[in-house]
């Protein structure tokens, strides 16, 4: 079952797309000292967040905890949760969409902030390969990156 239903989406106001998606980033600053520390913790911190309507802050603690994600995968390996990342990649991925349906000028790919989707699509590559690498079946990951790629309108990127 979606986390983008109906009620989800009540937050997209008058202001400009561009507007909306900055206010978005400025809650999700101001929330996210309360959820940061694991990628189950960001993503329960976007979840939060689509509980208040909230969809432009969910969507950068979906990409932080995705973040946080390739990063354990390399310092954390065995305190990371397969299930958790495939969550996170469905939620970022559904989260982009929605945003990109609503608010089509909203630059979601734009380099002013760290979480942006270009380099978060990386971060998904990356932990993809990791999980790919571990013996595990990365389908999930691997539909949870392309639809985000389809959905952004992104190259898929060289090494994937």
């Amino acid at each position: 079952m979606s986390l983008f239903n109906k009620r989800a989406q009540q937050d997209f106001s008058e202001q400009n797309d561009q507007a909306w998606l900055l206010a978005g980033h400025r809650r999700y600053e101001r929330d996210r000292s309360r959820f940061f520390g694991s990628p189950e913790t960001m993503r329960r911190g976007g979840e939060e967040a689509l509980s208040r309507g909230d969809t432009a802050a969910a969507v950068f603690f979906f990409a932080k905890g995705i973040d946080i994600a390739q990063t354990w995968s390399h310092s954390r390996p065995g305190e990371r949760s397969y299930e958790n990342d495939v969550i996170l990649f469905q939620l970022y991925a559904e989260g982009i969409g929605t945003i990109k349906a609503a608010h089509p000028d909203a630059d979601v790919l734009s380099d002013w902030v760290s979480e942006n989707g270009r380099y978060t699509a990386n971060m998904m590559v990356s932990v993809a390969k990791d999980w790919f690498r571990a013996g595990q079946s990365t389908k999930t990951l691997d539909e949870a990156v392309n639809n985000f790629l389809n959905s952004t309108g992104m190259p898929v990127p060289n090494h994937w």
